[in-house]
């Protein structure tokens, strides 16, 4: 597995035999300073995975995102890479995920449909192993 980045806010790794890509984002997504690298960082994983990759998007450590911009143009960015299946996995807090709901219906390219949402991240990798 390869390390993309990490810091306080998001982690991102490749597994490229896998062609798995493994997201966690954690705190508040409110600073731009704190998420400014999070966008490149994206588009260098996803040049590492191939049309049909799955990708575990973790956000039950999330808190308040107001930065919805950022959050569109991290969809977008794996969107264009054509994901085979993306499991997201959050707490019960339900507004983050109505928030990124959202912005992934605006994305297109079939993106909300290769989507599904969970609370537990052992039921989501079930899903993907799939």
């Amino acid at each position: 597995m390869k390390v993309i980045a990490t810091n306080d806010f998001y982690s991102i790794t490749v597994d490229e035999v896998k062609n798995r890509l493994d997201v966690v984002f954690r705190g508040n997504v409110v600073k731009p300073k704190d998420w400014r690298n999070v966008v490149p960082d994206m588009e260098r994983a996803v040049e590492l995975v191939r049309p049909g990759f799955k990708l575990m998007s973790d956000c039950s450590t999330i808190g308040v995102i107001l930065l919805l911009n950022v959050v569109k143009d991290i969809q977008a960015v794996v969107a264009k890479a054509q994901p085979g299946k993306v499991a997201s996995v959050w707490s019960e807090q339900i507004l983050g995920q109505l928030q990124l709901q959202s912005s992934a219906e605006h994305v297109g390219q079939g993106y909300a449909d290769k989507r599904k949402h969970f609370t537990n991240r052992n039921i989501a990798e079930e899903w993907l192993a799939d």
